[in-house]
């Protein structure tokens, strides 16, 4: 399975039968061969701590993800910064990525984060410990670079844990990245999950039961036809 996907199921070579369950929730048919893409975004962006006026009137400081602004104060003092920063990044759209939905996913941002693309609002996120992603596609440009703008709010909010024995660390602290997929995917909107499931139901020493199971979304104009393949392999990828 390619990128994105979860690791192939582990078998033992003494198995001698898999039987395989395959729910897919079709809304319209097809999966095409080609499959998805990501990579990660996380080099050249800039951050401002503190509510920016205006993007062209505050000093930008240059920094790489993952990133957190309360690296040092939180191990000097107990009134830590706790309140909002802003993250850039100019963004190319590769040429082969070209034609597919285009998506971003947040490995972590904490505790809310709003992302904005080319001055559209895209979305927020409440959770500084999940996942999460956005459809993009119909925000980015794909002739020129675009901006994406990520302010993240680390301050006192009715969001979970209210309160604990460790520190709220504030920023985008996990990878970011940047996701491609044909018009006709695995879902994506699963909660930042990759849209397909693999579940054990039953294991001994000569079988054992897998389901595996996910919904397939249709973002083209026209009816496809589903084409699935799947393979199971042992530790040695036999």
């Amino acid at each position: 399975m390619g990128a994105g996907y979860p690791a192939p199921v582990k078998t033992r070579k003494t198995m001698n039968r898999i039987f395989t369950t395959i729910a897919l929730i079709l809304g319209c048919l097809c999966l095409p061969a080609t499959g998805r893409q990501r990579e990660t975004i996380n080099d050249n962006w800039y951050f401002f701590q503190g509510d920016a006026p205006g993007a062209e009137q505050v000093n930008w400081q240059k920094i790489n993800l993952p990133h957190c602004w309360n690296a040092t104060d939180s191990y000097q003092t107990q009134d830590y910064y706790r309140g909002s920063g802003w993250y850039r990044k100019v963004i190319t759209l590769p040429e082969r990525y070209r034609g597919q939905q285009i998506y971003l996913r947040f490995d972590g941002a904490s505790l809310r984060a709003d992302v904005y693309i080319n001055g559209k609002y895209i979305g927020n996120h409440k959770g500084g410990y999940t996942a999460f992603s956005f459809d993009v596609t119909e925000y980015l440009h794909t002739d020129r670079p675009n901006v994406l703008a990520v302010r993240v709010d680390n301050s006192e909010q009715d969001i979970p844990p209210l309160s604990a024995d460790f520190t709220f660390f504030g920023g985008i602290y996990r990878d970011v990245w940047l996701m491609g997929v044909e018009e006709v995917h695995f879902d994506m909107d699963n909660m930042a999950s990759p849209g397909i499931f693999i579940e054990t139901l039953q294991v001994s020493g000569e079988a054992a039961t897998v389901r595996v199971h996910g919904a397939v979304t249709n973002r083209s104009t026209r009816e496809r036809q589903v084409v699935f393949t799947r393979e199971i392999r042992d530790t040695e990828k036999t």
